[in-house]
């Protein structure tokens, strides 16, 4: 996934590199560049596990895998 700054004028970046990096060169805000959707069907399949679990599958796509 790819992190753009809130203001659009700064590197397009990785996550290990928008974490280390902090604010934008351009004074803004790393964010991801699209947000995944999540099927309705795979949330419903959360109940029942692990906070660790979920935060992991739910967090993978955001940093690489």
């Amino acid at each position: 996934m790819r992190y753009v700054s809130t203001r659009g004028r700064a590197e397009v970046l990785d996550f290990a590199e928008a974490m280390m990096t902090g604010l934008a060169r351009d004074g803004g805000l790393y964010l991801p560049e699209s947000i995944p959707e999540i099927a309705p069907d795979r949330i419903a399949s959360f109940e029942g596990r692990g906070y660790e679990d979920v935060a992991a599958e739910l967090l993978g796509p955001f940093v690489g895998g």
